[in-house]
């Protein structure tokens, strides 16, 4: 297999992950979408799917996850039995970018300030046991004249390796009177040795003083 056949199957793997996870972000808003994970290689497909509200969906109504696995299957252009989706619930949410940046999003369309928004955001993060968390929103939020307000708390890495372990984001949009706003949530997770909650290696810059063994 050449290079270039390698190349073209990686770019189709991700177009196809970024497809069905924009679908699953629609039509799972109120199931609380939070993640996808596309095991291609196994027979049949596996679809992993991340939710706050799993009940909503494994309940006695099935019909979302069989049009689901449908669209999918379709997707794929395998037949239907081919595709298995499962459901997971999501641990923790207020250490999830994908629910917390709905989140406002839902708050803004209720017609809630965005500052209380934001903040209440921040306050889920770090009752979660966030190590740090940001809110970034931009747009025309007051006047005819688009600006970006920024909310932080704690501690998010910016750069290096490290940033793509621990920090997790998400972008959406909100259409109001006033036009389109965007909307970026950044959620720094802690260390967790289990690596249930967030990354089990810890960040370089700390550093571990063990006990001096007994002779």
């Amino acid at each position: 297999m050449g290079n270039d056949t390698i190349l073209k199957k990686f770019i189709a793997n991700g177009l196809l992950y970024a497809e069905l996870k924009e679908l699953f972000e629609k039509c799972l808003i109120d199931e609380g979408f939070s993640s996808v994970e596309l095991r291609l290689e196994e027979s049949p497909v596996k679809v992993l799917l991340k939710v706050v509200n799993p009940h909503e969906l494994i309940g006695d109504k099935k019909f979302k996850i069989t049009q689901l696995q449908h669209l999918v299957a379709s997707r794929l252009d395998v037949p239907e039995s081919n595709v298995k989706i499962i459901i997971d619930k999501v641990i923790e949410k207020g250490l999830c970018p994908v629910y917390q940046a709905n989140l406002i999003r839902e708050k803004m369309l209720a017609n809630v300030p965005y500052k209380r928004a934001a903040n209440l955001v921040l306050r889920n993060a770090k009752f979660a046991g966030a190590t740090g968390c940001s809110v970034t929103i931009s747009g025309k939020l007051k006047g005819l004249r688009a600006c970006t307000k920024k909310f932080l708390e704690g501690v998010v890495i910016k750069s290096g390796q490290p940033s793509k372990d621990f920090v997790k984001k998400h972008i959406t949009t909100v259409v109001t009177k006033q036009g389109v706003l965007g909307i970026q949530v950044a959620i720094m997770l802690p260390h967790d040795p289990e690596g249930i909650i967030g990354p089990s290696s810890l960040l370089p810059d700390k550093i571990v003083v063990l006990n001096p063994k007994s002779e």
